[in-house]
C-alpha cells in the first residue's frame, strides 16, 4: 500500500506534465491562442517600464502621416463616408503638397450615390426644373474625378478578402505587383479566403498599388497582428501596408524568404517579406506581429469634408494614410491593453513600425523553443515540489516563474524578440502545485481507535495506528472558545424538502433514507475538503474552513465544496426522478441556495450535548447568512462575498452581481456569483460575459440608465446569462429613473 502511494505521488505530477505538453501540441480549445493574448499583454505592460530599443531608421514621424477626415456624411449616405468629388480634391491636394504615397483605406465597390449621374432619377421624381437636370447631367462623374486624382501620384486602393459568399462578392482583386518565390507548403499556411470585395474597376485601374485591408482580431477583441500577405482562391496578394512600402521604395515586386517549420518539421514556412532593401520578419501565416508600448505615435492631421484642402510640409515625401474618424466603415480596434484607434490609424502605426524596425520579430523555430522550455520548466516544477518543503517550494516556484517572465519581457523590450512563456510558466506552476499536493497533503481517513471515531488524522499518526499502536494518543480537533481567526463560512439551504413529504406519503422510510444519504454525502464533501460542519438546522447546513483544521486555501476549499454540493443534489434528483417514474407521479426537484464569505470567524464548543456541537459567530458568518438568504433573489445558486472573490477568483469563474450596504459594514460590499470552474473561467464566452458585466455596472453606477438598459439586452443573448438578475436590475433602473438617487450614490443597494 505504501509503495503504491509513493508511486502515485510521482505519477500524478508526471501525468500533469504530459497533459500540459499534449494540450500545447494539440492546441486543445485554443488554449495556446489564449495564452498568446495574455503573453502579449504582459510583455507590453512590462516593456513600458524598460528602455525600448531605439528605432533603426530614425524618427517614424518623418515617414508616415495619418490624415483623419472628420466624417459626417456617412449618416446621410450610408456606407460612403464622403462623396468622391471631395475625396478627389483631397487626394489632388496631397499629391500637390508632395505626398509620396497616398493610401485610401476604403473599398468603393459601388458607384458614388452622391454623383450627379446617380441623382438624376431622384431629380426626375422630385419634378426638378429641366435646367437643373441638364446641369446635373453635364457635371463630371465623381468616380471619374477620383480616378483622375489618383493617377497624379502613387495611390494605393484597398480590397477586403472574405471567406463566405456575401452581397459584396466581386471578381478577383486587380494585382499591381507580383509576390515572387512563394513555396506551395508556405502558401497553405497563409490566411486564406475564397473571394474579395473590390473597388470599381476604374478606381483599381487608376491606382499604382492595390492591397488587402484585412486585420486579425483576437478573441479578446484586440489587434496584435496584421496580415502582410493573404491567399485568395489560391493566389497570393499583398496588404495595403506592403503596397505602400513597395511604392515608397520604388520596387516592382515583393520577395519572400522561407525557413524550416521546426527542428522536427521539414516543411517550409514564411520567414520574412522583402520590399526593396527592407526585410520584414513575419509569422508563418504572413502576419506582422505588432508592438505598441514605447513606440512613437504617427502624426495625425484632421480635416473636414469640404474643399478647399490645404496641406504643407507635413505631408511632403511621406506615406499618407487617408481615413475617417470612428464610423461604421472605419471602426475602432483595441491595439494595446488600454488604447483604441480607428483601423486606418492602426495601419499607419504598423507601417511606421516596419520602417523603423520597432516591431516584434518572431523567434526562429519559436514553437520548438516554447515546447522545450515547457518540458524543462515542467520538470523543474516537479523537482521543486518533490525536493522542497511546501513552505519553501511555493515561493521558489513563484520566484522562478517571475524570473522567467522577467527575462522574456526584457528580451521583448530590448531585442524585439517574442517567445510565448505563458504556457511554460503555467506548466511550471501546475506541476509544482501538483507535486506539493501529492507529496504533502494529509489523507482524510477515518480510523476507529479506543472506541471512538477520529477524523483528519495527520499521515504520521495514521501510520502508527495502522501498525496497531493503540497507545498512541489520537489527534483531536483543537478546541477554541471565543477566539477569532480568518476563515471562510458556507451556509447552504436545501429547498424542496417539505414538498417531498406528500410525494412519499406511502413510503416515509424511503424519504428518510434518501434524505439521510444526501446529508451524509454533504457531510463527507465538507469533511473531505478539510471543512467543519457547524450545524444542521431544519433545511440549512452551516460549515466553516480554517476554523478547527488548518487550511490556508480555505476560500478555494469552500468554493470547491459548493460545486460538489450541486453535484450531490443532482444525484438525489436523479433518484427522485426514478421514484416518480416508478410510481407514475410528478415530483419536484431539490435545489440549493449557497452563500460563502471570508473574514473573521469566532468559534466555541458547547458541551450541553452528548455530541459536540460547534456554535459559531463572527462577521464572516453574518454576511454568509445574508448571502444565502438573498441568493434566490439574484438567480445563481452560489453567491460569494468580496473577500472570497479576492481569494478565489484567480481559479474560479465569478461575475459581479451587486454592491450592497449592510448594517454590519461601514462601506458598501461587492457581491459575486460563482458560475464555473477553471475551464469555464478560461473560455472565451465567459470572458465576453465578464467584460459585458463590467461595462453594465460601469454605466449603472454612473447613472447612465439608457446605456445600462441597452447592455442588459445584449447580455441576455450571451452564453451563461442570468435572466433573473437582469430582471432585477431592469426594475431597479425603472425605479432610479422615476426616483433619481442622490449625488453620493455609488451604485449600492441599501438593505432594508
Amino acid at each position: 500500500m505504501k509503495r503504491k502511494q509513493s508511486l502515485l505521488r510521482y505519477l500524478v505530477p508526471v501525468l500533469a506534465l504530459v497533459t500540459g505538453a499534449a494540450l500545447f501540441q494539440l492546441d486543445f480549445a485554443d488554449l495556446r491562442s489564449m495564452s498568446e493574448q495574455v503573453s502579449s499583454d504582459v510583455y507590453h505592460l512590462a516593456a513600458r517600464q524598460i528602455s525600448s530599443k531605439s528605432p533603426k531608421n530614425g524618427d517614424p514621424a518623418n515617414r508616415i502621416v495619418y490624415v483623419e477626415i472628420q466624417a459626417e456624411s456617412e449618416h446621410q449616405a450610408g456606407a460612403w463616408p464622403i462623396d468622391r468629388q471631395s475625396l478627389a480634391s483631397m487626394v489632388e491636394a496631397l499629391f500637390a503638397s508632395g505626398a509620396n504615397v497616398v493610401v485610401l483605406d476604403n473599398v468603393f465597390d459601388e458607384a458614388d450615390p452622391l454623383s450627379p449621374s446617380n441623382r438624376l432619377d431622384a431629380a426626375w421624381e422630385e419634378n426638378a426644373d429641366l435646367s437643373q437636370i441638364e446641369a446635373m447631367a453635364n457635371q463630371p462623374d465623381h468616380d471619374a474625378l477620383l480616378a483622375t486624382a489618383m493617377r497624379k501620384g502613387k495611390a494605393v486602393t484597398a480590397f477586403h478578402a472574405i471567406g463566405v459568399r456575401s452581397e459584396f462578392e466581386n471578381a478577383q482583386p486587380l494585382k499591381k505587383a507580383q509576390v515572387v518565390g512563394i513555396e506551395p507548403q508556405a502558401a497553405k499556411k497563409l490566411n486564406s479566403y475564397s473571394r474579395a470585395r473590390t473597388n470599381l474597376i476604374q478606381l483599381s485601374s487608376a491606382s499604382r498599388g492595390n492591397g488587402a485591408d484585412n486585420i486579425i482580431v483576437d478573441g479578446d477583441g484586440k489587434v496584435r497582428r496584421i496580415p502582410l500577405l493573404v491567399s485568395i482562391a489560391g493566389d497570393v496578394y499583398p496588404s495595403q501596408i506592403l503596397e505602400a512600402l513597395r511604392l515608397a521604395a520604388g520596387a516592382e515586386s515583393i520577395g519572400l524568404d522561407h525557413r524550416r517549420a521546426g527542428l522536427f518539421d521539414s516543411t517550409l514556412e514564411l520567414r520574412s517579406v522583402q520590399v526593396g532593401a527592407a526585410s520584414i520578419p513575419v509569422d508563418a501565416d504572413g502576419s506582422l506581429r505588432l508592438r505598441f508600448d514605447k513606440v512613437q505615435g504617427v502624426p495625425k492631421i484632421s480635416v473636414g469634408e469640404s474643399a478647399p484642402f490645404q496641406f504643407g510640409e507635413e505631408v511632403s515625401g511621406k506615406i499618407v494614410f487617408l481615413g475617417m474618424t470612428k464610423t461604421r466603415s472605419n471602426p475602432e480596434a483595441s491595439f494595446n491593453v488600454d488604447h483604441y484607434a480607428p483601423l486606418t490609424h492602426l495601419k499607419a502605426l504598423a507601417t511606421s513600425q516596419i520602417q523603423t524596425g520597432a516591431f516584434s520579430a518572431p523567434t526562429f523555430w519559436r514553437t520548438d523553443i516554447e515546447f522545450a522550455l515547457l518540458i524543462v520548466l515542467g520538470l523543474l516544477g516537479i523537482a521543486i515540489g518533490m525536493l522542497l518543503s511546501p513552505v519553501t517550494a511555493v515561493p521558489v516556484v513563484v520566484l522562478v516563474a517571475l524570473a522567467v517572465l522577467a527575462a522574456a519581457s526584457y528580451s521583448f523590450a530590448a531585442a524585439h524578440t517574442y517567445v510565448n512563456m505563458v504556457f511554460p510558466v503555467g506548466l511550471l506552476a501546475l506541476t509544482g502545485l501538483v507535486s506539493i499536493l501529492s507529496r504533502g497533503r494529509s489523507d482524510a481517513i477515518e480510523f476507529r481507535a479506543d472506541g471512538r471515531s477520529i477524523d483528519f488524522i495527520p499521515e504520521a499518526a495514521t501510520s502508527e495506528l495502522a501498525k496497531g499502536k493503540s497507545a498512541v494518543k489520537a489527534p483531536t480537533v483543537t478546541k477554541r472558545k471565543k477566539s477569532e481567526r480568518r476563515g471562510t463560512s458556507l451556509v447552504c439551504n436545501i429547498r424542496g424538502l417539505a414538498e417531498l413529504e406528500s410525494a412519499f406519503d406511502q413510503d416515509p422510510a424511503g424519504l428518510t433514507d434518501m434524505v439521510g444519504d444526501f446529508l451524509a454525502e454533504v457531510t463527507d464533501v465538507i469533511k473531505g475538503l478539510n471543512g467543519t460542519v457547524i450545524q444542521y438546522k431544519n433545511d440549512q447546513v452551516v460549515a466553516a474552513w480554517n476554523v478547527h483544521v488548518e487550511d490556508p486555501d480555505h476560500a478555494i476549499s469552500a468554493c470547491e465544496c459548493a460545486f460538489q454540493l450541486l453535484g450531490a443534489v443532482d444525484r438525489v434528483n436523479g433518484r427522485l426522478e426514478d421514484h416518480a417514474h416508478a410510481n407514475q407521479t410528478n415530483m419536484d426537484h431539490l435545489s440549493l441556495n449557497i452563500g460563502i464569505n471570508t473574514g473573521e470567524v469566532g468559534t466555541g464548543i458547547s458541551t450541553a450535548f452528548k455530541k459536540n456541537d460547534f456554535n459559531s459567530a463572527g462577521e464572516a458568518f453574518h454576511t454568509a447568512f445574508w448571502l444565502n438568504a438573498n441568493a434566490e433573489t439574484y438567480g445563481p445558486a452560489i453567491i460569494v462575498g468580496e473577500e472570497t472573490y479576492m481569494a478565489a477568483h484567480i481559479r474560479y469563474a465569478m461575475l459581479e452581481i451587486d454592491l450592497i450596504a449592510l448594517n454590519e459594514r461601514p462601506e458598501p460590499y461587492r457581491v459575486f456569483a460563482l458560475v464555473g470552474n477553471p475551464v469555464t473561467k478560461a473560455s472565451p464566452s465567459f470572458r465576453a460575459l465578464e467584460s459585458a458585466h463590467h461595462q453594465f455596472f460601469e454605466s449603472y453606477r454612473n447613472k447612465k440608465w439608457t446605456n445600462a438598459w441597452s447592455i442588459i439586452e445584449q447580455i441576455r443573448g450571451m452564453n451563461g446569462a442570468m435572466p433573473q438578475l437582469y430582471d432585477l436590475y431592469e426594475q431597479r433602473i425603472e425605479n432610479h429613473m422615476a426616483h433619481p438617487p442622490g449625488v453620493d450614490w455609488q451604485g449600492e443597494y441599501i438593505e432594508h
